[in-house]
């Protein structure tokens, strides 16, 4: 009598809890559908908070990744930006080889010295073993003489110093002349 009554308990508990699994499918796929609905990132991000071992996490997490990605002539800083949030996202391989053409881009379109100063040192410090590292290393390089050479900030010369040490450019009193009688941005402190 006593081993019926434990299998009859046995038996209810394994019942309760297989309910309970299937409860939570339906409740999971309702979410889902919802979040489908509303077909937006935080939608999508609340899915896969809530149900981190779903079997539609994958599915989630696609449509979140297409949803955040940055349209096709976005800045560097947009796409760096999805890179950065959403580091193994599928996406995220090819925007990384395709950075440095949008930093190219992005630089011709930059208004001053310090916006393109700016937007080349983002690039050194967050991507500092880029296949062409060297080449925008020496343009941030070049583009700090030409500011320094343009308009003199004793600040701006300390920071050129530490992050080129071994810089040939140079700022003197020389140069300073040069760059009073011509064109600034053809100043000697900007070459070589």
């Amino acid at each position: 009598m006593k081993s019926l009554v434990i299998l009859f308990l046995f038996g209810n508990v394994l019942l309760y809890s297989q309910n309970n699994n299937e409860i939570s499918e339906i409740d999971e796929s309702t979410q889902f559908k919802t979040a489908m609905d509303a077909m937006t990132i935080d939608s999508m991000d609340n899915f896969i908070k809530l149900y981190p071992e779903s079997k539609l996490k994958e599915k989630a997490v696609e449509i979140r990744d297409s949803l955040a990605l940055p349209e096709k002539g976005a800045s560097y800083y947009k796409f760096s930006a999805y890179v950065s949030k959403y580091p193994n996202s599928r996406y995220s391989p090819s925007i990384v080889e395709k950075l440095p053409d949008l930093l190219d881009r992005d630089v011709r379109f930059q208004d001053s010295y310090q916006s393109t100063i700016a937007i080349l040192k983002h690039f050194v410090t967050l991507y500092p073993n880029a296949p062409n590292i060297k080449k925008i290393k020496r343009n941030l390089e070049l583009y700090y003489a030409r500011s320094l050479s343009y308009k003199f900030n004793i600040e701006e010369y300390k920071e050129f110093r530490k992050l080129f040490p071994e810089s040939r450019i140079y700022y003197n009193k020389t140069t300073k002349k040069m760059a009073e009688r011509n064109d600034p941005r053809e100043s000697p402190a900007a070459t070589y």
